[in-house]
């Protein structure tokens, strides 16, 4: 959008040169020149405008945008995946603090596994 704003604004001074010159307030050859210029810039700048619509952005920033969303893309599923794995894994169990002695009223412990207290009181039953 500014580069066709920029080329409607260089076409209205050229205008206005043009009619400038006519009036006398400028040398005669001041009007060619401007002119040619004018046909440049102008040039120019639609050369601009439609290699830009017509390559996109630059291939560097295709790769970049694509990166980036495959980075996202991973971050999201990353946190997706904390969010679903348990931080304590097994189960946990809350014991009252003042039978335990601690400074609080409610302690959170991991709850004993059952394969691991039979295996513990079979490893008892043999010492004995």
């Amino acid at each position: 959008m500014a580069l066709a704003t920029q080329w409607a604004a260089f076409t209205g001074l050229w205008y206005a040169d043009m009619k400038a010159t006519a009036a006398g307030w400028t040398p005669m050859w001041y009007s060619q020149y401007r002119f040619y210029l004018s046909i440049l810039v102008g040039t120019c700048i639609i050369g601009t405008l439609a290699g830009t619509s017509y390559l996109g952005p630059s291939q560097s920033h295709s790769m970049a945008l694509k990166e980036l969303q495959q980075l996202r893309h991973e971050r999201e599923r990353r946190l997706k995946e904390e969010r679903d794995t348990p931080v304590a894994p097994g189960e946990v169990g809350s014991v009252s603090g003042e039978e335990e002695g601690a400074d609080a009223y409610v302690l959170i412990k991991h709850a004993p596994e059952k394969d691991k207290d039979k295996d513990k009181k079979k490893q008892e039953d043999k010492k004995e």
